[in-house]
């Protein structure tokens, strides 16, 4: 912007009555962030807790009272090269080696059907 208001000579309250920008928007110059202390302390508990990932060290900070935005703690998180080595799971056999269930197998569906209705011989009375 600061280029456009040099190149046509133009004021900035113009150029952004042009743009519909506002003028706090273009005058606003951020501060530059501190993040000494609050790496030391990601370093500190990080080495102390090395399967803490960022959420959990997110909060142990907060209650510190170092941070309060969760994307700055995982920014610096990333830049420190804190994050965790991923847990590989393991192979586990095809089959399994010792039976699931220690019954005899399931009769066929006749023979099931056939015990069931053994079982009530009410049944078979009001069937006729």
């Amino acid at each position: 912007m600061h280029e456009v208001t040099q190149r046509f000579g133009l004021s900035q309250r113009r150029v952004c009555r042009l743009t519909g920008w506002n003028r706090s928007s273009l005058q606003y110059q951020p501060l530059p962030a501190d993040d000494g202390p609050l790496r030391e302390r990601l370093r500190h508990w990080a080495a102390r807790k090395p399967r803490w990932g960022a959420p959990i060290l997110h909060v142990v900070l907060k209650t510190e009272g170092l941070v309060i935005n969760n994307k700055r703690t995982e920014r610096l998180y990333r830049e420190e090269g804190l994050s965790l080595r991923r847990r590989h799971r393991r192979k586990l056999p095809a089959i399994a080696r010792v039976p699931s269930c220690h019954r005899p197998p399931c009769p066929t569906s006749a023979g099931a059907w056939i015990s069931f209705t053994t079982s009530f011989p009410a049944d078979a009375a009001f069937a006729a």
